[in-house]
């Protein structure tokens, strides 16, 4: 396993489960390290000739989970199933990244950094 590059905080992932046709999700999450970094983006409208910015949040880390779309990342040890919106994001987009630390090249096994970017 690689260090861990980002450790501000602490979060939990929690699969979700398909069966029935009922999504849920799993009640205890699997902790790993991450931060939170806030992005910026500008695009130009050529409709109405300005620029329009946009800020998103994207939670880096190195931790080497089963990352999927549509998974929950809660900043709480227990998830609340919707109980408050504020207490979960649900996943939008995973980029992994290849890590290539010094020594990586004698190694058989690739390491992702993951970029996880929220939905909505």
């Amino acid at each position: 396993m690689p260090r861990e590059l980002y450790k501000e905080n602490v979060a939990y992932l929690h699969k979700r489960d398909t069966r029935d046709n009922t999504p849920d999700w799993a009640t205890d999450g699997e902790p790993f390290f991450c931060n939170r970094v806030s992005v910026k983006h500008t695009r130009w409208t050529p409709q109405s000739n300005t620029p329009i910015g946009t800020v998103e949040e994207i939670i880096k880390t190195t931790t080497q989970l089963n990352f999927e779309v549509n998974d929950k990342i809660t900043f709480q040890r227990q998830s609340y199933n919707n109980a408050n919106i504020g207490d979960f994001s649900m996943i939008g987009a995973v980029d992994p990244k290849p890590m290539n630390q010094m020594g990586n090249k004698h190694r058989n096994k690739t390491f992702y950094e993951y970029w996880i970017t929220k939905a909505g």
